[in-house]
């Protein structure tokens, strides 16, 4: 999610869909007032292959929007203010892969793994998931030596804990994971050591026990705070905790409450989304 944003949260990366030709164009939403930067671009001739690209997001230390070109089949990247186009890499497989921008370069993971993909910030480490569990995973290195955090079916687990991090919400920094446990009642801390093949230390409560639902959090510039959002029935409100859980959650501002969708049972209301905290 925050990677559809740039920098400033001044644009959003999106696909603009000609309802014609059925082209697909990777582009920026300039937020203040709607407008595409650069404008789509149009084909330059009329015999020529749909454009088909995909799931566009910015590039945190460059600025360049990247996408995925499904025709050729390579991962691109271009520029907002010029809309001109560079190649960044090639695909090994037809639709196989996704690459995930990152300030040291980018993540190359499965379609299925995208959607739960957690990069550290400096780039070199990675938490992904699949049907079996969760891995941590280091830059470049082959999936056969990714270190299990939890697995369903086979019984392997990283030296220091039997469990390290069941669920994975935020990197806190480039080795501290923030956790979420109990459906969203508790959050904890986990930190690997620099290779990854061990935990080092962990904080098991950072909440007091209750039974409120805690979601969304973004972690303070100085990485000494998280903010989160915390749902008690309809009331969601706005809270900031200490990262080593020495003092208790303190209220920032209640939030708005969801529009009432009664009348349309099949729509879910919308939840509040953290970005980051700026």
């Amino acid at each position: 999610m925050r990677r559809a944003f740039d920098r400033d949260y001044r644009h959003v990366a999106v696909t603009v869909i000609d309802p014609v030709t059925k082209d697909r164009r990777a582009v920026a939403l300039r937020l203040a007032d709607g407008a595409l930067v650069p404008p789509a671009p149009q084909a330059t001739a009329e015999f020529v292959a749909t454009v088909s690209e995909r799931d566009p997001a910015f590039h945190p230390a460059t600025g360049e929007l990247w996408f995925k070109d499904e025709q050729t089949y390579e991962l691109k990247s271009r520029d907002v203010t010029s809309g001109r186009t560079t190649t960044r890499h090639t695909f090994g497989e037809r639709t196989s892969e996704v690459a995930i921008p990152v300030a040291s370069g980018f993540w190359l993971t499965s379609w299925m793994q995208a959607g739960s993909t957690l990069i550290s910030p400096d780039g070199k480490r990675a938490i992904e998931g699949d049907f079996n569990g969760r891995y941590l995973a280091l830059k470049d290195q082959p999936k056969t030596e990714w270190r299990s955090l939890t697995k369903s079916y086979v019984a392997e687990e990283l030296e220091g804990s039997a469990a390290p991090c069941a669920a994975p919400l935020l990197w806190l920094t480039d080795q501290t994971l923030l956790c979420g446990h109990g459906g969203g009642r508790q959050f904890s801390t986990t930190t690997f050591s620099e290779d990854g093949t061990r935990v080092v230390a962990s904080k098991a409560a950072l909440l007091p026990s209750t039974d409120r639902e805690n979601y969304g959090p973004a972690v303070s510039p100085d990485g000494k705070r998280i903010v989160f959002i915390s749902a008690q029935g309809t009331k969601q409100s706005l809270f900031d905790v200490p990262v080593d859980g020495s003092a208790t959650p303190r209220k920032i501002a209640d939030l708005a409450p969801p529009p009432d969708l009664s009348e349309a049972a099949s729509v879910s209301p919308p939840e509040p989304v953290l970005l980051g905290w700026n």
